[in-house]
């Protein structure tokens, strides 16, 4: 019985052509991902939009706010780095606030059409389990 139980398990040679393991692809031209340096350096730099330069009224969509500039900086480059294709035609918006005595950074993106522009977006970006927010401009 043991005989028959090891045959059972071999599934013998495989056939011609058949992928015997998931073949890496190779990696993206210009990004380094040794511990060289960060991967961000790899992406072209992106566009910036001061609060004070947008209309009132204009669609954006927060994506999160952070302690610093720093932060919501390191952030905006990891949600290049995952959508950028999304992100190609955006820019970022770093908006100061204060709540609570505390003030924080505001991750938002400008480049919407109108606000079922906005919302398509959200879509895409909540379906990646990534934060986001539509809102409209206040300042």
């Amino acid at each position: 019985a043991p005989a028959d139980v090891a045959a059972a398990a071999d599934p013998g040679p495989a056939p011609p052509g058949a992928i015997l393991r998931s073949p890496r692809p190779a990696p993206r031209p210009g990004v380094t991902l040794a511990s060289t340096g960060p991967v961000t350096a790899a992406l072209p730099p992106s566009a910036e939009i001061a609060p004070e330069d947008i209309a009132r009224g204009t669609r954006l969509v927060q994506v999160g706010a952070y302690g610093d500039a720093a932060e919501a900086i390191a952030a905006w480059d990891a949600l290049r780095l995952q959508f950028g294709e999304l992100l190609a035609d955006k820019a970022r918006v770093l908006q100061t606030a204060t709540s609570g005595g505390r003030s924080f950074i505001r991750l938002r993106v400008h480049g919407f059409a109108d606000e079922a522009d906005a919302r398509r977006f959200c879509s895409a970006l909540l379906a990646e389990n990534a934060d986001c927010l539509p809102v409209l401009h206040q300042s």
